[in-house]
């Protein structure tokens, strides 16, 4: 049996907007049946509810910041405590909780441009996280469930056949049959690998099961059949390298943005399908890009620290 989806960015808003009722002390005894009925709905309801209740909790940390200077009246502080959240919550709201999940602000762990971060969980697997990645874990009595929001993953999976291990990375679904594999995700588009044993996949109606050495991918066309792949060049983010072969100059750029702050941009269409062959490390995106120069007819100008524009030599 697959395990439930993740909370919609609808359902998202409205543990939020149930959350921000609640603390109202004009909330009655009506409000909170409705709620208890709402919350009752479905395990994908309750799950909302706890990432609400987090969100909410993080907003409480922030809180004295936001707040005015201290009133001599404790009670008027906690009302004015409780509208500061209240309004902060609402703000969230207004912005879209959807888009906020998909760029990880909501995350429980991330990593910065250029950083691998080694994570042990609570049930002793263990995650690798890529660089400018961020992830959400969900840990309960019948489930494990990871959510990641942008970036790349690599997890080594602790057996525990009551807790099934799935990893949500937009659309797509991967569930761990004992095992090890990595995930990717940009924006609306996906990639998972497996490194040992099988991961049954899934995205929308279509499913598969991949065995070592698979990897399948997702993007607008859905998701395409499993293709094998060569492990090391896959998986070489984790050895701080980059491996190409024939990629457009483009997709290498893109890759090197990844570990670099600010953007590279091509400049010239023709020039953006030039086929690169090479390794590059990932600690030093900027002597790849020299590289790059050096043996491809192409022209770096720095417009500023955080532009570098990439235009045919000539």
């Amino acid at each position: 049996m697959s395990a439930p989806p993740l909370p919609t960015d609808s359902l998202a808003e409205e543990a939020l907007a149930w959350l921000v009722r609640l603390q109202d002390e004009a909330a009655s005894a009506a409000d909170r049946a409705a709620f208890a009925a709402w919350l009752e709905t479905s395990a994908d309801h309750r799950a909302a509810w706890q990432r609400a209740q987090r969100l909410w909790r993080r907003l409480d940390d922030l809180a004295p910041h936001l707040a005015p200077p201290p009133s001599a009246q404790p009670v008027r502080r906690t009302r004015r405590r409780r509208s500061l959240l209240a309004a902060a919550a609402c703000l969230l709201l207004a912005l879209g909780v959807g888009s906020m999940l998909r760029t990880g602000v909501l995350a429980d762990y991330r990593s910065g441009v250029g950083e691998h971060r080694h994570l042990t969980l609570a049930d002793g697997s263990r995650i690798e996280l890529g660089s400018d990645s961020a992830l959400s874990v969900d840990f309960s009595a019948d489930r494990r469930r990871i959510h990641l929001y942008r970036g790349e993953a690599y997890f080594e999976v602790s057996p525990d056949p009551a807790r099934p291990f799935v990893v949500d990375a937009g659309p797509l679904r991967g569930r761990a049959l004992g095992t090890a594999f990595a995930v990717r995700r940009d924006g609306d588009q996906a990639s998972l690998t497996v490194t040992e044993h099988q991961v049954a996949v899934e995205a929308g109606a279509a499913h598969d099961t991949l065995g070592r050495g698979q990897q399948v991918r997702y993007d607008d066309a859905g998701l395409h059949p499993a293709e094998p792949v060569d492990l090391r060049r896959a998986l070489a983010w984790r050895r701080d390298r980059l491996v190409f072969v024939e990629a457009p100059l483009v997709d290498v750029l893109a890759e090197l943005q990844r570990y670099r702050h600010g953007r590279i941009l091509v400049t010239d269409p023709a020039l953006a399908r030039q086929p690169v062959t090479a390794v590059f490390r990932t600690d030093d995106p900027d002597a790849a890009l020299r590289t790059i120069a050096r043996v491809l007819p192409v022209r770096l100008t720095r417009a500023t620290d955080w532009l570098v524009l990439v235009r045919p030599a000539s």
